[in-house]
């Protein structure tokens, strides 16, 4: 759970222009999907102005593990920790601990590792005084940086796209499951790592079941109405989420790359149910789809049929016997 003003999330690919400073205030950390794109001194502005958010206590997260934005870039400018990145297409995420800190803390690292190669960003070069944090295997994935008041955090790894539920519903084992519930709560854990401390910190309480891959269950404890609950699941306009004993829907709301949001507006404890629900075309698209099989099916069996019927023969040929000459009997 977290309040619906902690953090905004900005794509790979689209710049800060939109924002100032007193807009980035609102937010306890801002997280960057991506090297911001536009020419030298659009880049120059966004990262003066990300400078002054920090140096403020502002805390911010930059990923590159979204290969085509930032994936393999040098020269990277204030206030990021690392300088230059590069692609490690064999990754397993085999991690470990470089620096032993509150951002790993509660995490078991090894229950992150994939049998799937997955390609993502690491560190090749590092700003003078930043720490590396975490490795996969022997390159840096993770890295930190303070500023001011403040606090940047580096990595390559795209939990946002890696920690994504949707992906268990091709590996529904459970060992995916505890993979995808480990490193969302990893994501979960940078942000928190970042993020400026504040006086009225939520002592909301959430726990998690996954009975289908296609179905959540969120248990919450001592939630306050202005809070909202996200997770970490792709948006389709297919998935609902209802409270309680299903009589109330809330509205999902698309809440940055993978990730959906809905506002209980409600305080205490109650539970969420976020379950996927075919939409109406994707129904009709299925029937027209079944129609179509059963008229193919049935043309080929009448085809069929046709060709039997043609070429259907007798066990027995007619007996001919010929007397005398041009005088034929048939028998």
């Amino acid at each position: 759970m977290i309040n619906a003003q902690e953090i905004v999330l900005i794509e790979g690919g689209r710049n800060l222009e939109d924002y100032d400073l007193e807009t980035l205030k609102k937010f306890d950390a801002v997280y960057l999907n991506g090297i911001m794109r536009g020419d030298s001194k659009s880049l120059e502005n966004q990262c003066n102005l990300l400078s002054e958010y920090v140096n403020r206590g502002g805390g911010v997260i930059l990923d590159t593990g979204d290969l085509p934005y930032g994936g393999e870039i040098k020269n990277i400018p204030d206030p990021f920790p690392v300088e230059e990145t590069a692609i490690y297409e064999e990754s397993r995420f085999l991690l470990s601990e470089n620096r032993s800190t509150s951002l790993t803390k509660e995490l078991d690292l090894t229950l992150m590792n994939s049998v799937q190669p997955s390609g993502i960003s690491y560190g090749r070069r590092f700003k003078e005084d930043s720490k590396i944090l975490v490795l996969d295997e022997d390159v840096p994935v993770v890295a930190y940086w303070e500023l001011g008041d403040g606090r940047v955090l580096w990595t390559g790894l795209r939990l946002p796209y890696y920690s994504n539920y949707y992906g268990l519903s091709q590996d529904t084992s459970e060992k995916a499951r505890e993979t995808y519930e480990e490193r969302a709560k990893f994501l979960s854990e940078m942000v928190n790592f970042v993020a400026k401390e504040t006086s009225d910190e939520s002592s909301a309480r959430v726990s998690v079941e996954y009975p289908e891959p296609e179905k959540i269950l969120v248990h919450v404890k001592y939630a306050s109405p202005e809070e909202s609950v996200w997770v970490k699941m792709t948006y389709f306009p297919g998935w609902k989420a209802k409270m309680d004993n299903g009589n109330t829907e809330l509205r999902i709301f698309k809440a940055g790359p993978g990730m959906i949001m809905v506002f209980p507006n409600c305080d205490g404890s109650f539970d969420l149910t976020f379950y996927f629900e075919k939409t109406w075309d994707v129904t009709a698209g299925e029937a027209i789809s079944s129609v179509s099989l059963l008229m193919i099916a049935g043309f080929f069996l009448y085809q069929l049929i046709i060709y039997i019927k043609g070429n259907k023969v007798t066990n027995e040929w007619d007996k001919t016997e010929h007397t005398g000459s041009g005088n034929n009997y048939v028998q």
